[in-house]
């Protein structure tokens, strides 16, 4: 069951611990019209959603604190992630969608902190073959705990820059367009 996280002060230790993080700016960002981001979890195989980790936003990038729904994962665990915008300040707006049809210009890149994921790969790719990181494939750390990873979309970046299939935007250029700190919980034995 999801955990509701919707203090400031459960935000701010995200935030700060997710500071701590590469030398890019850290602060939240809402340029692409963002109320809900979702990252679906489901099996590799089956394609059944096991869980989701959800930031929701009413106002957008009005004066309130956006809230987080933090997932419970398993160790060792191999996940297809897949990623959902969705803009209801414009009618529900299905901002993935626009991201997916503009693959070229857009990239989503993965910082971890305090590492929820030991693997993380891209599933997707933009009409020049290069990725865009709306669809992943991840394995969760082999031990419990909380990891923490900040989730960034990059636009007008040069995707030709070396790097860039490994999730390094180092020299890539470009405008961070959203940028949020989501938590997950590693608990139990992991599969069997």
């Amino acid at each position: 069951m999801y955990t509701q996280l919707r203090n400031i002060f459960v935000f701010s230790i995200v935030f700060l611990i997710a500071a701590g993080c590469g030398d890019e700016e850290v602060a939240p960002e809402n340029e692409e019209g963002l109320t809900q981001m979702k990252m679906v979890f489901s099996d590799p195989e089956s394609g059944d959603i096991i869980t989701e980790a959800i930031y929701l936003d009413e106002d957008g990038p009005g004066e309130n604190q956006g809230t987080f729904e933090v997932p419970d994962l398993s160790p060792g665990r191999r996940y297809r992630v897949n990623i959902e915008i969705i803009d209801a300040l414009r009618n529900n707006r299905d901002v993935s969608n626009h991201i997916r049809s503009n693959g070229t210009q857009y990239q989503f890149f993965f910082n971890q902190s305090t590492p929820a994921f030991s693997s993380l790969t891209y599933q997707d790719q933009d009409a020049n073959g290069n990725p865009i990181g709306l669809e992943l494939e991840v394995v969760a750390t082999g031990s419990s705990g909380t990891g923490f990873m900040r989730v960034t979309l990059v636009k007008d970046l040069d995707k030709s820059t070396a790097g860039i299939s490994s999730n390094n935007r180092a020299n890539s250029g470009g405008e961070i367009r959203i940028q949020i700190n989501f938590a997950f919980r590693i608990i139990g034995g992991g599969i069997g």
